[in-house]
């Protein structure tokens, strides 16, 4: 995709950041070369106040303001060592704060050698030895199912049928998710599946329609929930916080009763009449697209995955040198030795992406945003250089920034193998 792309359109007054290079990789040792542009209604604007803040892996920052022109204004920034550059500007207020408006304010991001950045923790070495223990735990639990169908969209009645679906599972809560699929009578080991997880936060699953009249479609909400509810309902679960809640312990983590439940909502998937036993498709964006490459390491019959800005990525990310940002959600500053720092740190390596991704075997489909300060690029590229496999794919955007909408790709390439009845 191209650079220069308005971080917010729908605006008179519209400030443009962009870059002297569209994909926004550079090379070690490069100029990277930052612009900014103030325009109304497209034509240039003079003497408006504009704040820039500049920074990179390593601590550095630079901020300060300049008057807007009739020319862009350039910012050079030298690339000194493989990682994260971003620039931010935005329209200053006449009391001299930062305008809120829309358009008023622009962020673009640059990578320099992604291909070299490489995860800052070290693998557990009884990584395998522990996920096979809860795949132990899970299968103690029978896979027993709840299906109670549901209302579809006129346009899909005779075409698709919907049900809100609970599934046992070990650690306290059931699977819960919405499953769709074609309608009438299926021929047994038919239809390619798809299972789709959640971003961040406490909602209800999704009906996943598109598709549903080709294959099963079943995306599940993270924490075993019920379905279709009010807002209301949700604010008032007692899970704020849920991903720090027992973050000293592996077997505390929160994360693991997530995990056991993508299992056990493939192992469900996997046991239907229909499934076609050869097409078994992940994916999610954030918190969901770390999930898809959970579920990808840990089932080796994952056939396809797309991870959109995945969550729980490089955790170490502190401790690289020099120090880049950890993936999201930031559970502790490897700069910071104490003994609650290390207590963190060994628990939350085994749920980092980078020791799923090694694992994976299935073409997987990444992206991430070069704008993106929740899941900092550097640490989703960290982990797409962990990808053992040949076929895999990333999907950049250097004015992107957490948004679920790149990786096009990768799900087109889902629609492709549905209708097609491909593997992968």
């Amino acid at each position: 995709m191209l650079s220069g792309v308005p971080f917010l359109l729908a605006a008179e007054l519209q400030v443009t950041a962009s870059l002297d290079r569209d994909s926004g990789i550079y090379k070690t040792g490069d100029t990277i070369l930052f612009k900014a542009s103030v325009t109304e209604n497209g034509n240039p604007v003079k003497g408006r106040k504009i704040k820039y803040h500049l920074s990179h892996d390593g601590g550095f920052k630079e901020e300060g303001t300049f008057d807007s022109g009739e020319e862009s204004r350039s910012f050079p920034v030298k690339a000194r060592f493989p990682g994260w550059y971003l620039a931010t500007f935005s329209v200053l207020e006449q009391d001299g704060s930062v305008s809120k408006k829309k358009g008023e304010s622009s962020r673009i991001g640059a990578l320099a050698d992604p291909d070299r950045l490489r995860i800052a923790d070290r693998e557990p070495a009884d990584f395998d030895v522990f996920w096979d223990g809860v795949k132990r735990e899970l299968s103690a639990v029978p896979v027993k199912a709840r299906r109670e169908e549901v209302s579809v969209p006129e346009h899909l009645k005779g075409k698709v049928r919907c049900f809100d679906l609970k599934v046992d599972c070990a650690g306290g809560m059931p699977v819960s998710g919405y499953l769709c699929m074609p309608a009438g009578r299926i021929a047994p080991k038919s239809l390619p599946a798809q299972v789709c997880f959640q971003g961040a936060g406490v909602w209800s699953s999704n009906k996943m329609f598109d598709g549903a009249d080709r294959g099963i479609n079943l995306e599940i909400n993270a924490h075993g929930i019920a379905n279709g509810r009010s807002r209301a309902y949700y604010d008032s679960l007692p899970l704020g916080g849920y991903m720090f809640r027992g973050k000293e312990d592996r077997n505390t983590m929160y994360y693991k009763g997530v995990v056991m439940r993508l299992l056990r909502a493939l192992e469900y998937v996997k046991s239907l009449a229909e499934w076609n036993g050869k097409t078994l498709i992940v994916g999610g964006f954030s918190q969901g697209g770390a999930q898809a490459l959970w579920a990808a390491g840990l089932d080796p019959d994952v056939t396809l995955c797309i991870a959109t800005c995945p969550a729980l990525c490089d955790l170490a990310g502190t401790a690289a040198k020099p120090a880049r940002r950890s993936g999201w959600p930031g559970y502790y500053d490897a700069r910071r030795k104490n003994a609650e720092t290390d207590k963190i740190a060994r628990a939350v390596s085994y749920y980092d992406c980078a020791f799923f991704a090694r694992r994976i075997k299935a073409k997987t489909y990444m992206a991430a945003g070069f704008a993106d300060e929740v899941c900092p690029p550097t640490s989703v590229y960290a982990v797409f250089n962990e990808l053992k496999i040949r076929r895999k794919y990333m999907e950049t955007d250097p004015s992107s920034g957490h948004n679920g909408r790149l990786n096009p790709r990768g799900w087109r390439r889902a629609a492709f193998v549905v209708n097609n009845g491909r593997k992968n």
